[in-house]
């Protein structure tokens, strides 16, 4: 599932370049509809919105932001029920981010935006 644009995506998420790691990776998602494709154009997603240093006095997605992010987690997960595509442990992470993410709503702001969005590697 793998496409031109991974290795230019994950480069983009290394580098802190957020928004070109979300235009690469909505680019894999046309193309390789899965669950780890929307997965990862979420987290880019949520980076950018969380990195201080990209978007200054912010540190904390808004509620539209939250509620986007939401439904997208929720739709990798929906689709990983049919297709079985991720592994138990990126399950485990989606499954943590939601809850996370459902939890940080109930937060009365202001909040410190405190949710792991990227996982290490095995």
């Amino acid at each position: 599932m793998f496409s031109e644009f991974n290795d230019l995506a994950f480069d983009a998420m290394h580098n802190k370049n957020y928004t070109s790691a979300i235009k690469f990776f909505s680019e894999n998602m046309l193309r390789y509809p899965s669950p780890q494709m929307i997965i990862n154009y979420t987290d880019a997603n949520l980076m950018m919105l969380t990195d201080n240093n990209n978007t200054p006095g912010s540190c904390a997605p808004s509620g539209e932001d939250l509620q986007t992010a939401l439904r997208y987690y929720h739709s990798a997960l929906l689709t990983d029920n049919t297709v079985n595509l991720l592994s138990c442990d990126e399950r485990k992470n989606l499954a943590a981010k939601i809850t996370c993410l459902e939890a940080f709503q109930k937060t009365p702001a202001p909040a410190e935006f405190r949710c792991r969005i990227l996982h290490p590697g095995p």
